[in-house]
């Protein structure tokens, strides 16, 4: 049984989970959505929220009193987990610049079906301002239907 166990193993062994989390948190604050199984969609919600908390409270104190210093140590905690400088510069001067009065739940995990080769079954996980409902129209509507229309 899996009584009080604070984490998903998600088939993995520690050092390799702990990759496999750097990489998809990079990747999907990097890119804004990724497409994986929702078993590991599941397992990254809190790692990318708690990323996303640290970027959004290191902004406010920069601020307040001594809040440069708090700001910095913001900044170092968070590029100590993400792969690449660009992506926590990302974080901090985009993403959480979106999310300043949100007071958590940053992601949304959409279900897309299940994979062809063995039915894992698959999600879309990104962040909760992203517009997917206009891309998804954009993306289903043929080409040739949208000359017509203009005509």
């Amino acid at each position: 049984m899996r009584h009080r166990h604070g984490y998903k193993k998600v088939g993995k062994n520690s050092p390799h989970r702990k990759a496999m989390f750097r990489n998809m948190a990079t990747s999907l604050i990097d890119l804004g959505r990724i497409h994986t199984t929702t078993a590991k969609a599941k397992a990254i919600r809190p790692v990318v929220e708690k990323l996303v908390t640290t970027a959004v409270r290191g902004n406010k104190s920069a601020a307040g009193e001594g809040g440069k210093e708090k700001l910095i140590f913001a900044k170092r905690k968070v590029d100590s987990y993400l792969k690449s400088k660009d992506v926590t510069r990302k974080l901090f001067s985009d993403i959480a610049e979106r999310f300043r009065e949100r007071p958590g739940g940053y992601l949304r995990i959409i279900k897309t079906g299940f994979r062809k080769g063995d039915k894992a079954e698959m999600a879309l996980v990104e962040f909760v301002d992203h517009d997917f409902l206009s891309t998804a129209a954009t993306t289903e509507q043929p080409e040739n239907t949208k000359k017509s229309e203009e005509k």
